[in-house]
């Protein structure tokens, strides 16, 4: 994640089309008609001219500087057109790229630069889709050979991907994602009802089927999906499971919220404001055994089931107290039952320190989530703001996630974990400054930790700049999924490739 604010023009807001071709044209006329595009006879400057003429160009400089890009924050699989800003360029000019220092093909120039003057060029740059995510060093070479050199000015981020819905869709989000790449998720159409969806991989895109009323809220490697409905006259959930070949089990009026590759589910079940942790153990294909109660841990009053892991441990968080109207109270602590012996142990804490929430656990024990920094609850100010955090089993030491912005902004939380795959890659969201706006103003990003000891998460949010958005799960591909809010408070279903 970079912290630089971009800047803004023409030219910037061209790296906010999410389905840009690959043609130079394209790139620059065909990007949306919401965007401006770059006058016809540029483009044709471009093409015609190259690196010549133009505003004083017979001058030599004795130094060339480079002070910035334009824009300086980009997706990969992009086409664009880069202001390359700074002094003593001449006609001739050349424009490259390294990474870490070394030549790369991965960002190129790929075509004629055009000289502008002796302080801007304008290069057509193609980003590849494999490109590694990084920040990259622009290179001028004069045409008599001297060099000027930006170090890692060109930040280089995830390109999001849009889901397509179904006609008549106004908005949309994507839950969970398999090792197959089938997403699940839910839309809603014109008539304000939420639909249950699935996105099938189909090329270079996803083909949508729509599944039943309520929300599709996770999917496992066999294809399994968790249906949940809420019926708002009877103030209950109802839930299913969607198999593979397309049959439907109803599993009751309960709250199922995630599957197992085993077939195993978590959820709860009981009577509104008396729910409880459980489990159903999957019997055959299309059977699921009697709801089994997973116990708060010792001294624990209540706890409750986030996340299942691919060898049935069951991850959540807990707390001591509860009020006399059911509700949880008191310091949140991160909690695991782990499955052993055909059976769920004890539900253990994670840490015994400092307070939080287990959000996922993966197959080898690994445990992320948030911590509170205290060691108790304040009724009066509650708690330090939570702090992303990763375990590498139950009682290992606790160890930081990056966190740029912890300290600078208010509020109870400044970055937030909702799930892991099995190589410790995680995800979730950031707060960020957000460019353009007033001081202190901030927006909230999708963002995955390529390892727990990163230094810096990568911003996925960063290429659609003032839209909030969130990355809520990560297969073991490193797809990530999630969705976007554009600033009308439109929400549309996104994905990442993470190279």
């Amino acid at each position: 994640m970079s912290s630089r604010q971009p800047a803004v023009s023409v030219l910037n807001r061209l790296t906010m089309s999410l389905v840009c071709g690959v043609a130079i044209a394209a790139a620059l006329q065909a990007c949306g008609p919401d965007l401006p595009t770059v006058p016809a006879e540029e483009v044709e400057l471009l093409a015609a001219r190259g690196g010549g003429g133009g505003g004083g160009g017979g001058k030599t400089s004795t130094e060339i500087k480079i002070s910035a890009l334009d824009p300086d924050t980009v997706p990969a699989d992009t086409v664009l057109i880069v202001r390359v800003l700074g002094s003593g360029f001449t006609a001739g000019s050349q424009v490259s790229w390294n990474l870490a220092g070394v030549p790369t093909s991965k960002v190129s120039t790929s075509g004629p630069v055009l000289f502008i003057s002796s302080s801007e060029l304008r290069a057509p740059v193609t980003i590849q889709p494999d490109a590694p995510l990084a920040s990259y060093d622009v290179v001028v070479t004069a045409a008599g050979g001297k060099k000027g050199i930006g170090v890692e000015l060109l930040e280089v981020v995830a390109k999001p991907i849009v889901l397509p819905v179904p006609d008549g869709t106004v908005r949309s989000r994507a839950s969970d994602v398999n090792d197959s790449g089938v997403i699940v998720g839910t839309v809603i159409d014109a008539a304000g009802q939420q639909l249950a969806v699935r996105w099938t991989p189909f090329g270079d895109t996803w083909a949508v089927e729509v599944l039943g009323p309520g929300s599709a809220v996770a999917i496992n490697d066999e294809g399994y999906i968790v249906r949940r409905a809420y019926d708002s006259v009877a103030e209950r959930y109802d839930s299913w499971v969607v198999t593979p070949v397309g049959g439907e089990v109803y599993v009751g009026e309960v709250y199922v919220h995630s599957i197992a590759n085993t077939g195993t589910l978590i959820g709860l079940a009981g009577p509104n404001g008396q729910r409880a942790p459980v489990v159903w153990r999957r019997v055959s294909a299309t059977t699921w055994g009697p709801p089994m109660p997973l116990p708060a841990p010792t001294g624990h009053q209540w706890w409750e089931a986030n996340a299942i892991s691919d060898r049935d441990d069951i991850a959540g968080h807990s707390y001591t107290d509860i009020h006399p109207d059911g509700t949880p109270s008191g310091l949140e602590w991160a909690a695991v039952s782990s499955f052993s012996g055909g059976q769920w142990g004890p539900t253990v804490l994670v840490d015994t320190e400092l307070g939080g929430a287990a959000m996922a656990m993966n197959i080898h024990g690994a445990i992320a989530g948030g911590s509170w920094p205290c060691s108790e609850w304040d009724p009066a100010r509650g708690c330090d703001p939570s702090r992303p955090v990763f375990w590498a089993g139950v009682g290992a030491p606790r160890q930081l996630l990056a966190d740029p912005y912890y300290g600078v902004f208010t509020g109870p939380v400044t970055a937030m974990v909702n799930d892991m795959n099995n190589s410790d890659q995680i995800v979730g969201w950031s707060r960020v400054p957000m460019a353009q706006a007033r001081k202190g103003t901030t927006n909230t990003h999708a963002v995955v930790w390529l390892s727990p000891s990163a230094s810096m998460p990568l911003d996925l949010g960063a290429a659609v700049g003032r839209w909030f958005t969130e990355a809520v799960a990560i297969n073991d591909a490193g797809l990530a999924v999630g969705y976007g809010r554009q600033p009308t408070f439109k929400d549309q279903a996104m994905a990442w490739r993470i190279p």
